[in-house]
């Protein structure tokens, strides 16, 4: 009889293990698979140049090394009028492993405004230079220790931004009010320059060379009534007259540590686990561990 419980024993933890160990399987490809989705409300279309393409797939928008440009463009038209944002989160994958190419400033990424209309569907050396040194924002991370050009101006990249970085940022942010376009990477301000029609007014899309790159976020935002900075005016006097205030002696008082704020990041980290069901899993796979245990206490106390 003890015999017979133990082994329905083994095979109930059998059984549990099983199916313990398959949620946690799906636990892990569902949150691989939501990783993996492509984030963008604009609809992109490759543009050839010199035979080369970008790929729109379903987990985002990607080049191989190629030895020349290539061009991805958004449906997205801006003219100047409203205010917006563009931001991108880029996976660089690999890039050329050549001295002189880097030290020439081939091997680039280029985001920017200004391409031609759809009728366009192969670029020239036109375009290509136009959008590289006016249009956007350039990022050449091995040219010079790394150097960044906007507007036919290079300056040197941050530090922690140049060279073999390979997970980035960019945002793009663009006030009507001032017509500035603000260029941001890792949210680090890098350069703002001022909307020209013949460079700027066209569609959204990258440029890129001699990288294989996975942009996994191209999201466009619209700001009908103005950025939160076009709605402050720096240059603007205070209304109100001071107060004279008269100032006394300090008392001291016992100081209290700041609690910590949680940032976004965590904010969502703790709503996605309380989210999940593994905590459920783990919880009922305990319990039945548990009886298990009080029943083979209970059939040997029995045997005794």
């Amino acid at each position: 009889m003890v015999r017979q419980v133990n082994e329905m024993i083994k095979r109930v933890l059998t059984v549990i293990l099983c199916i313990f160990t398959m949620c946690m399987f799906s636990n892990i490809c569902i949150a691989a698979e939501e990783t993996a989705t492509f984030e963008t409300n604009l609809n992109w279309k490759s543009v050839c140049f010199a035979g080369n393409d970008f790929e729109v797939k379903e987990n985002g928008l990607y080049t191989k090394q190629t030895t020349n440009a290539v061009f991805v463009r958004s449906d997205k038209f801006v003219d100047g009028t409203k205010s917006f944002t563009m931001e991108y989160e880029v996976d660089i994958l690999s890039v050329v492993d050549d001295s002189f190419v880097q030290e020439q400033g081939w091997l680039f990424y280029t985001f920017c405004m200004g391409l031609p209309d759809e009728a366009e569907e192969e670029y020239t050396d036109t375009i290509k230079n136009q959008m590289l040194y006016y249009g956007g924002i350039t990022i050449l991370p091995y040219t010079r220790e790394g150097v960044f050009v906007s507007a036919s101006t290079e300056q040197l990249l941050p530090e922690n931004l140049n060279g073999g970085i390979k997970h980035f940022t960019i945002r793009i942010e663009y006030a009507s009010k001032f017509q500035e376009i603000s260029y941001f990477m890792n949210d680090e301000l890098l350069y703002v320059d001022f909307f020209n029609d013949e460079n700027h007014e066209g569609y959204i899309g990258i440029e890129t060379s001699w990288t294989e790159m996975l942009v996994t976020k191209a999201v466009y935002t619209d700001y009908p009534d103005g950025l939160p900075s076009e709605k402050v005016d720096p240059t603007e006097a205070p209304t109100e007259t001071p107060t004279e205030v008269t100032t006394e002696a300090p008392t001291i008082e016992p100081t209290k540590k700041a609690e910590k704020t949680k940032a976004p990041e965590q904010d969502k980290e703790e709503a996605s686990s309380s989210n999940s069901p593994l905590p459920w899993i783990i919880g009922a796979v305990a319990a039945v561990i548990i009886i298990v245990i009080i029943v083979i206490l209970l059939l040997k106390k029995k045997k005794r």
